[in-house]
């Protein structure tokens, strides 16, 4: 396929100098000379700037894109601004932060930090309102914002006050990936593929049931990393309210897989199952998320069925589990010799079966069908770091900020569509401001314009999710209050 170079005129921040404008449109390709004019008024200059048409052997266009290579981070900070001004949804925020209570009277309270490009820490800032807030974060266009806790006095005068301490803050999950490299056979560390958000999608969906079904909370807002995770907000007046004792005790009920991702236990002769990871095993085997995980990463493969075995200390288990494995081995499909394990351990599979007519093989003990659990939950569960969630006063990034490494937006993401995202089509800071500068503006006010360009580029729709559950939360909250 061949690549042909087309030049149109549009429009950059005026922060970006020469070279750097270059090396944020062609990203490699051929240099193209990129004229700067600076207008006496606003943020912008006319540029020429170079697009990228693919077209095929025969010279038909296949498909018109930014040529873009991997995000370049030296350049965020010189485009930061211009996403602050144009796209950061401070209204929303602030109106999520204040719960719909007297804006200022609850907004001073609440401790905001900044983290800047050299890994410099601003803890303890608070801003008398939402403008201020907005004021301040475009003038110093930190790379990272935090949340903290809401304190007893305004976190900008801590230093005055000896019992200075939190009262609140949303509970809090974090959950990433890095954490399940120990099984993770697609990727590492870093490295994020569709394969493995499938752990991301399993954890929430386990979470966000437990969550509603075991504790009664209702908002959960859930928000992607900005690169390898999701963050969970848990926003009910109950869950803000909790202290680090009881903060600590939804986690442990929470926790299953530990800090060495070992849940294997010697098997027991009786077993017994706590109810809640019944229910969640059985909404495991119901996924196809699980299904398609133990495919993806191997774990039907002649040396991925051995993984079975890990863990067991029980001889009389091994030695039957070994058969089985040996008769599942003749089987050529992965994907059916996943449904022979199944049949074989899985009495919620055995129940299906057996109630639409079909003849059964006989089953394995239950001490071999509980190690078979014990298996599924330790390489599915989800693996939470609890120093994140026990601590009232821990920071999280704030939703809507941008990942330095990728050029990622930290989006809010429906829980119910979380195994449908696409992580390529997710918003970037540099895809955004190119998709802003497309629109055509009337003469509006700086806040229609904003709203108009939040609407019309990709981040608008998760916008739109994060003013759903704010409205869903104020709603409750004010309803409670009467």
């Amino acid at each position: 396929m061949g690549i042909r170079f087309h030049t149109s005129h549009s429009r950059l921040p005026e922060r970006i100098h020469r070279r750097g404008l270059q090396r944020f449109i062609t990203a490699g390709a051929s240099r193209t000379e990129c004229t700067l004019n600076r207008r006496e008024s606003g943020h912008f200059q006319n540029v020429a700037q170079t697009q990228v048409l693919m077209f095929d052997e025969a010279g038909v266009q296949v498909g018109l894109a930014t040529f873009m290579a991997d995000f370049d981070g030296s350049l965020l900070q010189q485009i930061l601004p211009e996403y602050y001004q144009r796209l950061f949804p401070f209204e929303s925020l602030s109106r999520w932060l204040t719960y719909g209570k007297d804006l200022q009277a609850s907004f001073q309270l609440r401790e905001l930090a900044f983290i800047f490009e050299d890994n410099r820490h601003a803890r303890y800032r608070s801003f008398e309102n939402g403008t201020e807030f907005e004021r301040e974060l475009c003038k110093v266009n930190p790379q990272k914002i935090d949340i903290g806790a809401v304190y007893n006095y305004k976190p900008k005068d801590h230093k005055k006050f000896a019992d200075f301490h939190p009262v609140e803050r949303e509970l809090i999950f974090d959950i990433d990936l890095t954490d399940y490299d120990d099984i993770r056979t697609c990727c590492l560390k870093a490295k994020v593929c569709r394969k493995c958000w499938r752990w991301i999608s399993i954890a929430v969906g386990i979470l966000n049931h437990l969550l509603q079904r075991h504790f009664g909370f209702k908002h959960c807002l859930w928000v992607f990393s900005g690169r390898r995770g999701i963050h969970c907000w848990v926003a009910d007046a109950a869950a803000r309210k909790l202290q680090n004792a009881g903060r600590t005790a939804v986690v442990e009920y929470l926790s299953l897989v530990t800090s060495a991702h070992k849940i294997s236990k010697p098997t027991p002769k009786r077993v017994f199952v706590h109810p809640m990871l019944e229910e969640v095993y059985k909404y495991l085997m119901q996924s196809s998320d699980v299904s398609e995980l133990m495919l993806e990463q191997g774990w039907m493969s002649d040396d991925g069925l051995m993984s079975l075995l890990d863990g067991c200390v029980n001889e009389e288990v091994e030695k039957e589990i070994r058969e089985i494995i040996h008769e599942v081995k003749v089987v050529d499909c992965l994907e059916k010799r996943w449904d022979a394990l199944r049949i074989k351990f899985d009495k919620y599979k055995r129940a299906e079966l057996r109630k639409n007519g079909v003849e059964l093989c006989e089953a394995a003990s239950p001490q071999s069908s509980f190690h078979f659990r014990s298996y599924v939950l330790q390489r599915t569960y989800p693996r939470l770091d609890v120093h994140v969630s026990t601590g009232i006063n821990h920071l999280l990034k704030a939703p809507f900020c941008v990942h330095p490494k990728t050029g990622l937006v930290a989006v809010p993401i429906n829980p119910n569509q979380i195994s449908d995202i696409n992580l390529a089509k997710l918003p970037r800071i540099d895809t955004l401001l190119h998709e802003i500068l497309k629109l055509d503006h009337n003469d509006e006010s700086k806040k229609e314009r904003k709203n108009f360009e939040i609407k019309h580029c990709s981040l608008g729709p998760y916008v739109e999710t994060f003013e759903e559950f704010v409205n869903n939360l104020i709603f409750d909250e004010q309803r409670h209050n009467q």
